[in-house]
């Protein structure tokens, strides 16, 4: 074939096509044709291009900020979906509006207010508290800047805080309105109430059959079973497949030797310290010791705010400063240092236990190398299980017969629900009752089989839906007894309600609360002050009153539901703020104001230059790329 290509290449047809291949290379370039655009523009901010590099630079600097707060363990897909992407993206598109809108308002910013704002930057300042040109560009490569790079963003930083300073300032809100708000907000009420209990109420009976009938069709949606999957699924589990690997001693005895420093326990010392301030407290407070006073006595004699009692735990030497390592591991247990100076002060330590180096014997290790080492030979196996296992599919096998073939077995479900439990509401064991698993199984059309899914713990699951079976109401007869509880108990709120309503009548026709209270044997309680909010504990079921009382003048009395009854409250005294006497809330209640006025103009201001300054986001390019 290859000396049949070569004939043809000397023909001058081909000459002409290899002719216009290399004029292509020529015009367009031979990085666009083979390796496409190398960093393609993803947004276009008033003429202004943002590329992929400037997008990923970002984003990975916000899964970097956030990823800590799960653990370190989210995934760029993962950071996708809560969003960091797009806020990524937002905050660079933002960065450019403002920084045009600051080009062409005129707002400048001098070189030597960036020297001075970077060099002022603790992040970049040594032990002493001087600027530190290494730290400085340490930090820098550890987020992902260039020097220019972060000079320039400083510089629009500064530009854009001196256009919003310019912006905020304008949010200023009169006395008078923060007055206002501060007796709006603070008001306070005082209301006395009674809660005629459902659970008292008695001589309900019991529903005949219309009755059931009639509340079974008012409340089907109470009654209706949900809806339930027939499923067969196959799984590559690691740990099962982990218990059928052998590992010989050889393997085990490797492992020891290359993991022994994970099964060395390190030197270590449990230890209290006392910090103190000075040379002079802390001979003293040595003095004491040697005495024989405790550490906690000697704290309290010394009466210094300045000297503290730290129990440090179990340390090894690597934990220590290097001035406090030696002195404290050439201790006996309930000895002490003499008084030790470090960067942090004088130091006075005592060794209240000690464990020397020991390390653990391979019979000690044995299971658990074993079972580390079979997992991992398991996890590497397992994807030519779950190649095996697709290609059987391929070739027209049921996911029976290919699971089979390769000595897995085929788990059926006769019924499933959303929540993982069976028809008759026990859960299912296993992985069925995972997540992820019941998402895929209500995910899979009916007589289908799933893609083959990568589970959380390394392994894979695929299944198959055999069977739907539709949410349908449960027939009356198998819901009979929880529908004569409910219909009692709707029956007891109601006549606590008509019971509630004619202690309101004889409120507003002026009987006293308390005496219609003694003569109904009901408990009569009156409320703490409270607030709008009525987040009050002690409130109880008067919580459900709250914007019903503050819209109520003193002596009205209203009623309402509560959980366990009716509840009737009437308003007895209304107790105004004093601003004049809390200043210090005034205060914040201005400043609160303030910053939601500020954000308020802020935002608008981003969102007039955002139409001032065309915005265009390429998704398919972000979506391709990202």
């Amino acid at each position: 074939m290859l000396q049949a290509l070569r004939k043809q290449t000397g023909s001058w047809v081909v000459k002409i096509l290899l002719g216009l291949l290399i004029l292509s290379f020529a015009v367009w370039g031979i990085n666009d044709i083979f390796l496409g655009e190398r960093d393609p523009v993803v947004a276009k901010v008033g003429g202004v291009k943002i590329t992929s590099s400037e997008l990923n630079r970002e984003f990975r600097r916000e899964l970097a900020r956030v990823s800590p707060m799960f653990g370190g363990r989210l995934d760029r897909e993962q950071a996708k979906q809560l969003g960091l992407l797009d806020g990524a993206l937002e905050g660079l598109i933002n960065r450019v509006v403002f920084s045009l809108g600051t080009r062409d308002l005129g707002v400048a910013v001098s070189e030597e207010l960036v020297r001075r704002t970077i060099r002022a930057n603790p992040a970049f300042h040594d032990d002493r508290g001087r600027f530190d040109r290494r730290l400085f560009a340490n930090v820098l490569f550890q987020n992902n800047f260039t020097e220019d790079i972060y000079v320039a963003m400083i510089k629009e930083d500064l530009a854009r805080s001196q256009l919003t300073s310019a912006v905020a300032s304008l949010s200023q809100v009169p006395q008078r309105s923060v007055e206002t708000i501060y007796r709006y907000r603070h008001e306070r009420r005082i209301a006395e109430h009674v809660l005629v209990p459902a659970g008292s109420v008695t001589g309900v009976g019991v529903p005949d059959q219309a009755a059931i009938d009639k509340f079974y069709k008012a409340h089907s949606g109470r009654y209706m079973a949900p809806e339930y999957r027939s499923v067969t699924y196959v799984s590559l589990d690691p740990d099962s497949l982990a218990a059928e690997v052998r590992v010989s001693d050889d393997k085990l005895r490797e492992a020891y030797e290359a993991r022994r420093d994970e099964f060395t326990a390190r030197e270590r010392r449990k230890v209290d310290q006392i910090v103190l301030t000075d040379e002079a407290t802390a001979r003293r407070a040595h003095g004491f010791l040697l005495d024989g006073r405790n550490f906690p006595t000697i704290v309290k004699e010394l009466g210094d705010d300045k000297t503290n009692l730290i129990s440090l735990g179990w340390v090894e030497r690597s934990d220590l400063l290097p001035e406090l390592a030696d002195p404290t591991f050439a201790l006996k247990d309930g000895e002490v240092t003499d008084p030790v100076k470090s960067s942090l002060g004088w130091h006075i330590l005592r060794v209240t236990a000690s464990e020397n180096t020991r390390v653990r014997t391979f019979e000690e290790v044995r299971k658990e190398l074993r079972k580390d080492i079979a997992r991992d030979l398991a996890l590497e196996g397992i994807s030519e299980f779950a190649n095996g296992l697709e290609d059987a599919l391929a070739g027209g096998a049921s996911l029976e017969e290919a699971a089979g073939k390769l000595d897995l077995k085929a788990v059926k479900i006769k019924a499933i629900d959303g929540k993982g439990r069976t028809a008759e509401g026990k859960p299912v064991d296993g992985l069925a009752r995972d997540g992820a698993f019941l998402k895929l199984a209500f995910a899979t059309p009916q007589g289908e089989e799933s893609p083959l899914t990568e589970t959380e713990a390394g392994g894979y699951m695929i299944l198959r839906v055999d069977a739907i079976t539709r949410p349908k109401p449960k027939p009356i007869e198998s819901v009979r007894q929880g529908i004569i509880t409910a219909w009692q108990a709707e029956q007891r709120a109601k006549k606590a309600k008509e019971r509630a309503e004619a202690i309101l009548k004889r409120v507003t026709a002026g009987e006293k609360l308390s005496a219609i209270a003694a003569e109904e044997r009901l408990a009569f309680k009156v409320t703490p002050p409270f607030d709008r909010t009525g987040q009050d504990g002690r409130l109880g079921a008067v919580r459900v009153l709250v914007a019903k009382l503050f819209a109520s003048k003193p002596g009205e009395a209203v009623i309402g539901e509560a959980p366990g009854g009716a509840i009737v409250a009437r308003l007895t005294e209304v107790k105004p703020a004093q601003p004049s006497a809390d200043k210090k809330t005034v205060d914040a209640t201005r400043d609160s104001l303030r910053q939601g006025i500020a954000s308020d103009l802020l935002e608008q201001l981003t969102g007039a230059l955002r139409q001032r300054y065309a915005v265009e986001i390429k998704r398919k390019t972000i979506e391709s790329r990202f």
